[in-house]
Formats: C-alpha cells, structure tokens, sequence
C-alpha cells in the first residue's frame, strides 16, 4: 500500500486518526489490543493513527465498536467537546445498539441512508452525484454494496455541504432505524 503525503491529506482524516488514538488510550488499549479485538494489524492501526494509510468504512466501524464510541463522534473535530468519553448513558445507549447490529452493517446503512436523503433534499439524481462529486457508484453505496473509503466519501460531504461526521449520525427520528 503506498504511503500518503501527510501535508495533502483532507483535515478529516487527520480528526479520524488523532480522535481514534484518544479514544483507544481512553480505553487502556495498546495497538495490540485493538488489534486482537478487531482482526487489524498493528501495522496497519499504527498506519492509520499515523496518516499512512487510508481506511475503509468497514474498518473504521470495526474500530469504532472496538473503542466503543460511535464512528460519527471519532470523525467530529470537536470530539473532546462533543463525545464526553466519561458520559456512560451516552456510552451505555450507543453499546446497546451496536450489540444488536451486526458490525459494519449500522454504519454501511446509516452512509447510505444519510447519503440517499441528502442527495433528495439537494434535488440530485444518482447519475448527477456521480459526475459532481468523482464519486461513480452512488447506487451502489446507497444500496449498501460498496466498502468505501474515507477519502470516496469525503467528497460527497463537500458536495452535500455538511460536515463529513453528519454522514455517519443516526438521521432524523422518522427514520425506520430508531
């Protein structure tokens, strides 16, 4: 895998990897830990702590789940404002739900359900966010086919004009998730 240029990498990605770190030493684990709870080497969690790699949704939802805080928290810039890690109702109300979902499988629909909905209330065909955004399987990742990158859908923050952190939050409460 090649390396990547730290000073070019999108400012989300650096939030992901320095709120990650915070977020497994909080917990007590060393990378090895992390490492045995997921089944993602050492290598490559360093290499993501790092900025030498980029990640895919599927395992930012493993080690999300391994921490113990929600993906959405690990990608807001304001996390130590906005994700009290001392808050246990908070903790306690995420666990439960991720206890009763698969891996992978929330954050995969939560993508897709908040990519569908943004790109409706911006008036956008599939096709149209393709073209915009550089992204070419916006079906795909909708219907939850996809593992994609955080670099993949960054892009389509940008065009929807939200934070990056808002793709991955629970969406209103009409949503048949809740």
């Amino acid at each position: 895998m090649p390396k990547l240029e730290k000073k070019s990498l999108p400012v989300e990605r650096k939030v992901f990897a320095k709120n990650l770190k915070e977020a497994r030493l909080f917990a007590g684990y060393t990378l090895q830990t992390l490492s045995d709870k997921t089944g993602i080497t050492v290598t490559y969690i360093s290499g993501v702590e790092r900025l030498t790699y980029n990640i895919s949704l599927d395992s930012m939802t493993k080690l999300s789940h391994a921490v113990q805080v929600p993906l959405y928290a690990l990608l807001n810039p304001n996390f130590n404002k906005f994700w009290d890690l001392s808050n246990v109702q908070e903790w306690l109300s995420y666990k439960n739900l991720i206890d009763q979902i698969k891996p992978a499988s929330l954050e995969r629909q939560l993508v897709a359900e908040n990519v569908k909905r943004l790109r409706k209330e911006a008036d956008y065909t599939q096709q149209e966010v393709d073209e915009l955004s550089g992204y070419a399987t916006t079906s795909e990742l909708e219907r939850q086919l996809c593992n994609i990158t955080l670099d993949k859908i960054l892009p389509l923050a940008h065009l929807f004009g939200v934070p990056l952190y808002t793709i991955f939050q629970l969406p209103p409460t009409e949503s048949p998730l809740l």
